[in-house]
């Protein structure tokens, strides 16, 4: 592979709900992706590249009340986003990363739905959810006081232009009924602090929380994170 191109996965999980107020460990959706480095400096060590990464619907999204959870775990689609970020670094000894990250989801990937789902679909329900564009936009800082301590924080705009959702509800004595929803767009605004730990320049694990500071139609989040980086 080209030193201007890379490739990677990433696989998540979640500590979710149920509807007694327990907690339990679900498989989130996981994601590939590509990059290439449309140009780089040796002014700030700057770069810039481009990307696409493809969600594979992994998590659970619908037929929660079976798995005995309160909330998703995943969209149930396979989307695609395509990216665009660059970061450079400042300071005499460059141990200060300025990143930045556009990203755009493409729309029309749809969400087969059985029963209670992501989104918010009644028990008996069948159909399926037809996703329409979305849109991210991060800037962030890391702060290395040496080669295995950085300090980071991110601030992440999300924009979702909403969801279709349509099929049928079969009431408990047979009866079937069209269910067709327009789920309205949304925005979040949200910081994520984190504190990274590097065992080797290739092996680090970073922790920290995703907190919404505003928003419309998207729910208040405090999400504490942790991630394991792996670079080959």
């Amino acid at each position: 592979i080209p030193h201007r191109f890379g490739l990677g996965a990433t696989l998540s999980a979640s500590d979710a709900s149920t509807p007694s107020g327990g907690r339990k460990w679900e498989l989130g959706d996981t994601s590939v992706s590509a990059a290439y480095v449309l140009a780089s400096g040796e002014k700030h060590n700057a770069s810039l590249a481009a990307g696409i990464r493809q969600n594979v619907p992994s998590g659970q999204a619908d037929r929660l009340d079976r798995h005995g959870l309160a909330q998703a775990t995943g969209s149930g689609a396979s989307t695609m986003q395509l990216s665009l970020y660059g970061q450079a670094y400042f300071l005499a000894d460059r141990n200060l990363r300025g990143r930045f990250n556009v990203g755009w989801r493409l729309p029309g990937r749809h969400a087969s739905l059985d029963g209670e789902s992501a989104y918010g679909t009644p028990s008996e329900f069948r159909g399926q959810a037809q996703l329409h564009a979305a849109s991210q936009a991060s800037i962030s800082l890391e702060y290395s006081f040496n080669p295995q301590w950085v300090l980071a924080t991110d601030v992440i705009y999300e924009q979702d232009r909403g969801t279709h959702v349509r099929g049928i509800v079969m009431s408990p004595d047979g009866e079937r009924s069209a269910y067709d929803r327009e789920l309205p767009s949304s925005w979040r605004v949200s910081v994520a602090p984190a504190v990274e730990y590097n065992f080797t320049d290739r092996i680090g694990v970073i922790a920290g929380a995703q907190v919404s500071l505003d928003g419309r139609n998207a729910a208040a989040i405090f999400a504490p994170q942790v991630a394991v980086n792996m670079v080959f």
